[in-house]
């Protein structure tokens, strides 16, 4: 199966060769954050293997690494609001009703991030399309990456953050 398709369908539940099945993370701040850091890195990751199934030009790949950075800052914060939850539940001796929704989520999460880690640059097998996207995906700071003197076929000089051959 393809890489893509391996990232749509671990939502099936966890495979084999996953070994994720029955695997839980501990009710605790770290174990919210592996949960949330976990599913950011399955987010990004899907990101950048739409990039190159997709053959986009450099501004949509510009705005697909804005939404991948947005996603890879913003969002981790997110397990503040989880850890408050698992606090507030534990107060009210819900605790183990809280454990146990996270014990069935997370071999879900295993699997997709398992996947994840799997991927190669953009899921493209062009060279070319590849080193794009990875200059592209390198920075989330548009400003800092570096722009190159491109040339136009005519001759002419242009500056852009990836030069196509």
């Amino acid at each position: 199966m393809d890489q893509i398709g391996n990232l749509v369908n671990c939502v099936n539940g966890p495979s084999n060769e996953s070994k994720c099945q029955n695997q839980t993370l501990p009710l605790s701040d770290s174990g919210v954050q592996a949960f949330v850091g976990q599913i950011i890195s399955i987010a990004t990751s899907f990101i950048t293997v739409a990039a190159g199934y997709l053959g986009l030009g450099d501004n949509y790949l510009l705005a697909l690494n804005a939404g991948r950075c947005a996603i890879a800052n913003g969002f981790y914060n997110v397990w503040y609001l989880m850890a408050a939850v698992m606090y507030l539940a534990n107060q009210f001796n819900l605790g183990g009703q809280i454990q146990m929704y996270f014990n069935m989520a997370y071999p879900y999460v295993c699997g997709c991030y398992y996947y994840a880690t799997k991927i190669s640059a953009g899921g493209t097998n062009n060279k070319q399309l590849a080193q794009k996207i990875a200059v592209y995906f390198s920075s989330c700071d548009e400003a800092g990456m570096i722009l190159n003197n491109c040339t136009y076929s005519n001759g002419t000089v242009y500056q852009a953050i990836y030069c196509p051959s």
